[in-house]
């Protein structure tokens, strides 16, 4: 069974750590493993297990819409090539521009030469179109592209699997759920090094990760926190924000126009973010949206007790009051309300650590490579069937 993962980069985002998940615990032959890569670019090369092939399409992707779209379509038939050449079995895509790349190619192919193809949905496409100018022809493309050609779905989150069921028009039965993973053993490894963690100055301390981006709403936990202080001014708590990003300013800014700056700190990008994790008392997701939400399942995993606005992936993670706490999205003074509650109940942290630690077991990648390799013996053992609808394209003809 000769598989070939394709995405954009290696850069440190959710579905390359899930991917490179995928291949590092894959329980056959690596050697019939293979990631193609559309850009030579990410810090997660070294990542990949020598045994695993890695196939890089170009060096750089045009940023410019209408050439993206032109490499796109050059890109086509150099995927299609690697098809005939390589011979995978099943093709697995990641992000929607890979995934039309392989569409793509998949056209026109004989029976003879065609992969199955599975699209592992990472994202929330409604809302990640809205956020671009051409998002509305990257619709039309995936609309009227990939509906003829994927086999099987895999979204991240049950809210993924409606949404992009409605935007692509295709039975549900097409879908099916599968969070994206952690690797349980090199969490627990790594938060146990506690090497440049400073110490607490005070005895409460909260931690978030992610990236300094307004979908990670950490302006709306700096207003909470703010409220938090004005309601409760002599609770003895610090709040680290890991990470690092285009926001960077503007939460600064904010943050001293709050008078937070003994309270709150931004300590920048971390490659153990996992440390900061075990070192806190409660770890807070603040999130507009979140396909899944992998920072959750991790401070699950370290035993952090989790505060959570309630995304796609925060409510398939967490049963609210059982291994962790959910408060709804953009609310800042519900996610204040929230805070003080948790940081003054020691008891329901506690009983909230104890129950998240095995919640996360269920995100360990040694169970969901499982899944996946479930699904893929599900495909290969359907025989190929007639597309669920014409593309235009096809319609054209």
């Amino acid at each position: 069974m000769k598989i070939a993962f394709f995405i954009i980069t290696l850069e440190s985002g959710g579905a390359e750590k899930h991917l490179l998940h995928l291949v590092r615990y894959w329980p056959f032959p690596h050697e019939n493993l293979e990631i193609v890569l559309l850009e030579r670019r990410g810090v997660w090369f070294s990542e990949v297990p020598k045994d695993v092939h890695v196939i890089v399409l170009s060096e750089r992707i045009p940023k410019i819409g209408a050439l993206k779209y032109l490499w796109s379509w050059l890109q086509v038939h150099r995927v299609r090539r690697l098809f005939k050449e390589r011979g995978y079995d099943v093709v697995i895509s990641f992000l929607w521009l890979p995934t039309l790349v392989v569409a793509l190619a998949l056209k026109g192919l004989p029976q003879s030469n065609r992969p199955r193809f599975i699209w592992s949905v990472q994202s929330d496409l409604y809302q990640g179109f809205q956020l671009h100018v051409d998002g509305w022809f990257r619709r039309w493309l995936i609309q009227n592209v990939v509906p003829s050609q994927v086999d099987r779905y895999i979204a991240i989150s049950s809210g993924i699997a409606q949404r992009t069921q409605r935007l692509l028009g295709v039975p549900k039965e097409r879908f099916v759920v599968i969070p994206n993973s952690i690797d349980m053993k090199q969490i627990l490894n790594l938060s146990a090094r506690q090497e440049g963690i400073p110490s607490k100055n005070f005895s409460l301390r909260i931690v978030s990760v992610g990236r300094l981006y307004p979908a990670k709403g950490f302006d709306l936990l700096l207003e909470a926190l703010a409220r938090l202080r004005t309601r409760a001014p002599h609770l003895n708590f610090e709040a680290w924000i890991i990470g690092e990003g285009p926001e960077r300013t503007n939460l600064e800014t904010q943050i001293q126009k709050l008078g937070l700056e003994k309270w709150v700190k931004l300590a920048g990008h971390t490659t153990n973010p996992y440390a900061w994790m075990a070192s806190a008392d409660l770890f807070v997701s603040s999130s507009r949206w979140e396909a899944f939400g992998i920072v959750i399942a991790e401070a699950l995993a370290v035993g952090c007790p989790v505060l959570a606005t309630a995304t796609d992936g925060a409510r398939d993670i967490i049963e609210h009051g059982k291994d962790g706490w959910i408060v709804p999205i953009e609310d800042p003074q519900a996610l204040a309300d929230a805070l003080y509650k948790l940081l003054t109940n020691k008891r329901l942290r506690e009983n909230l650590s104890k129950h998240g630690k095995e919640k996360a077991k269920q995100f360990d990648i040694s169970f969901i490579v499982q899944r996946y390799v479930e699904e893929i013996k599900k495909v290969l053992s359907n025989p190929l069937e007639k597309p669920l609808r014409k593309s235009l394209f096809e319609k054209m003809r």
